[in-house]
């Protein structure tokens, strides 16, 4: 099997002989992605940068999010980090009902809290 790794910029792309393809994001956020060899013969190394390219940017995209009804009862919302945020309605409600004093809690703090997109 033949295995061929190219590091570019924060995109790590790992080109290995197999069935499927398969991309997932590690946790320092860098784009790890498994591709067919088959799919990448015959490319030339602008054309295989391309692809690293638009590999790059899909990482870099804000994700949309979604939410889910548990099993349950609960309601899931995914896209804000590794993990969905799952409460049930009530909480939510409450949570919702308190929306100006977390932003004036936010602006308060806003020097002490981290920033994750």
């Amino acid at each position: 099997m033949m295995c061929v790794v190219f590091v570019v910029a924060s995109v790590h792309v790992e080109i290995v002989g197999a069935a499927m393809v398969h991309s997932a994001v590690t946790k320092e956020m860098d784009t790890m992605a498994i591709i067919n060899t088959t799919d990448l013969k015959g490319k030339s190394q602008a054309e295989l940068l391309v692809i690293i390219t638009a590999m790059q940017e899909a990482a870099n995209k804000p994700k949309s999010l979604s939410c889910k009804v548990t099993e349950k009862g609960g309601l899931s919302v995914y896209g804000l980090g590794r993990f969905p945020v799952t409460l049930y309605r009530g909480q939510w409600e409450r949570l919702l009902g308190e929306v100006d004093m977390i932003k004036a809690f936010i602006e308060a703090n806003k020097a002490l809290l981290s920033v994750k997109e």
